[in-house]
């Protein structure tokens, strides 16, 4: 959305799939992805970025956990 402005309805499309998908596999992300988006809402897509760092890292917790074949992971 930020580097190709042009395509922004497209971008969005994309992106909010995306934003379904994660919640619906991990609903205790919700949280941070409403801190994003209140970050790409107001133009401040580094901020966003930073916190999209968080998401993912906490995405690859999960996978990890999941891949070690224990229960769920209690949350940070």
């Amino acid at each position: 959305m930020y580097v190709e402005g042009g395509n922004l309805d497209g971008h969005q499309d994309t992106y909010w799939a995306l934003v379904r998908d994660i919640v619906g596999a991990a609903p205790n992300m919700l949280g941070l992805i409403d801190a994003i988006n209140e970050q790409i809402v107001s133009g401040r897509y580094y901020d966003a970025l930073k916190l999209t760092r968080k998401l993912i890292n906490e995405e690859e917790r999960l996978i990890q956990h999941a891949d070690s074949g224990a229960g769920l992971p209690e949350h940070p």
